[in-house]
């Protein structure tokens, strides 16, 4: 897409001539340029594009397993299956302390040495994501209520997941940090065709049931950790780990305010779906879960740009980011909104494929698509200041988003079920896009004027480039 693939490992000149000089439809690269330059970014380009083909086969795997689940199991089990792997996401985001993001932070800045860093992700967040478990499970009599008396028997696949999950992001994050993205790309390729292979195997060969369906998540990832675990160590040569505390608070100093922001965040995300489960039932939740889950086309384009671009963008100058960030936002309202018609036009075929059962579910999508476009445009932002070291400012505007997610879903979801939860879920990412506005506003100083002047130049750049990079994934796949 646009110029998102281009804003990479070149010299600042590099990357702004094209960049400013938008009013012409020209391509971003140009045969008479560096050729130093050029592979420099056809290398960002070829990474990108990698972790989009990852992203969008992993997004296939995962339409097939949901429909396989909805088909066998039914609206309730398709709707325990989504809260169980909601609480496991949840769960993670509250034992992960930030310490991904960081790794990579630190690895652009040359601020600790590689082993030390693996060997932080490798000991703290999973000796973390093992007491989390712990005390989720023992925690659960009180929690029981909200979950229309789920017994824990049904609910501790998510405490297990949990800790396998947490070698499996946390090591690819560490991979894409040491610029190994096309490991980072295999693994989620192969996470997603092992999950759907055994969880085929437990409902069309085995016994079909909600456990079972978890095990085979659980089987898949245990696979990925201990590959993804390989690589990792690879990456330092034999060298042996190096744990410090030292280390560790001084990533803690930066990761703090992303942890804590990014658990408030997961929660504001997952509220919907819970309390849709807690007030009308698993039936319901579980339409509700795949019309939520088909909005994943809306964001596979922003996460695969954040995937690679995170690192980066961290070691570039408040300037150089100041004059690209405005035509990636431009460049991602308009892919975002050529996505979301895609997807309405084909809801209702893609959710017969679920069931009748699942067609309740369309006004609740269409409405939910909303949603999709204000955190794909949200992503574009965040990065801009999460990239100038401003990690701390985002935490209040995320307990925001979540006071307002709840007040939105407790006022809606009684009176108008699942698409109350739709009404809120766009209101609250409405809300969390506009904060996100005002920081780039207030504390990166940034032009709001220039994120949404669209022009024509603009249109014909993403049109040309969209071209250009549909061949390129054509070619690759």
């Amino acid at each position: 897409m646009p110029p998102f693939f281009y804003w990479g490992n070149h010299p600042l000149t590099d990357i702004l001539r094209p960049l400013i000089s938008a009013g012409n439809s020209k391509p971003a690269l140009d045969s008479n340029t560096n050729p130093r330059r050029d592979r420099s970014t056809m290398r960002f380009l070829d990474s990108t594009v990698r972790v989009f083909i990852a992203q969008t086969l992993s997004l296939v795997g995962a339409l097939l397993v949901s429909v396989a689940i909805s088909r066998v199991l039914g609206a309730e089990g398709k709707g325990l299956v989504a809260l169980i792997l909601a609480t496991a996401e949840i769960l993670y985001c509250l034992s992960h302390l930030g310490h991904g993001f960081s790794v990579q932070y630190f690895l652009g800045k040359k601020r600790g040495e590689p082993r030390t860093l693996l060997a932080n992700q490798l000991v703290f967040p999973p000796a973390m994501a093992l007491l989390v478990a712990v005390v989720f499970v023992a925690a659960y009599p009180y929690l029981i209520g909200l979950l229309q008396d789920t017994p824990l028997a049904e609910m501790y696949p998510a405490a297990l997941l949990l800790i396998v999950y947490m070698f499996f992001q946390p090591c690819c994050q560490y991979l894409v940090g040491r610029g190994r993205v096309s490991e980072f790309a295999n693994y989620t390729i192969l996470k997603s065709l092992l999950t759907l292979i055994f969880v085929a195997i437990v409902l069309f060969a085995w016994i079909p049931s909600v456990e079972h369906v978890m095990w085979g998540y659980i089987a898949a990832l245990v696979i990925v950790d201990a590959l993804s675990i390989r690589a990792c160590f690879k990456t330092i040569s034999g060298e042996p780990l190096k744990p410090s505390l030292a280390q560790l608070r001084e990533t803690l100093g930066y990761s703090f305010w992303i942890y804590a922001s990014s658990l408030i965040r997961e929660l504001a995300k997952r509220v919907d779906l819970v309390m849709v489960f807690a007030i009308q039932g698993v039936g319901l939740a579980g339409v509700y879960s795949v019309a939520s889950n088909l909005t994943a086309p809306l964001v596979i384009i922003p996460q695969a740009v954040q995937t690679v671009f995170f690192p980066i963008t961290s070691s570039q100058s408040s300037e150089e980011a100041a004059v690209t960030t405005p035509q990636y936002h431009r460049q991602m309202i308009l892919v975002l909104l050529a996505a979301a018609a895609v997807v309405a036009i084909f809801s209702r075929p893609v959710l017969a494929l679920f069931g009748p059962e699942f067609l309740e579910g369309q006004v609740p999508l269409l409405i939910l698509l909303g949603m999709a476009i204000f955190r794909g445009l949200t992503g574009i932002v965040s990065l801009h200041i999460l990239g100038r070291g401003k990690a701390y400012t985002v935490t209040v505007m995320t307990i925001l988003v979540l006071t307002v997610a709840v007040v939105l879903n407790a006022i809606l979801i009684p009176r108008y079920g699942t698409i109350g939860a739709a009404v809120a879920a766009t209101g609250a990412e409405l809300v969390h896009y506009v904060a996100w506005i005002v920081l780039y506003k207030v504390v990166a100083k940034g032009d709001v004027g220039a994120l949404f002047a669209i022009s024509v130049a603009d249109l014909k750049l993403t049109l040309t480039e969209g071209i250009n990079y549909l061949r390129r994934f054509l070619k690759k796949d």
